[in-house]
């Protein structure tokens, strides 16, 4: 029987162009609007900045976006 490997914290969290690529339905000029105005809709706690880069976590990204989503 086969196990699957377990998923790795750091695994989840990828560099825009990384989650973009992985993710083709949201695209940077997107990204990147969410960014300007994360203080004013939670978008900063799907992200974290290290060095000059910004990291975008998979499992809080879909936390968000069920928040923010209008049906």
């Amino acid at each position: 029987m086969e196990t699957e490997a377990p998923i790795n914290a750091l695994d989840r969290w990828q560099n825009i162009p990384n989650f973009v690529k992985a993710h083709p339905q949201f695209k940077i000029p997107t990204i990147r609007w969410y960014l300007r105005n994360r203080k004013k809709n939670g978008f900063d706690k799907v992200t974290r900045k290290v060095g000059k880069q910004i990291m975008i976590n998979e499992d809080l990204f879909l936390e968000w976006l069920e928040k923010h989503a209008t049906y």
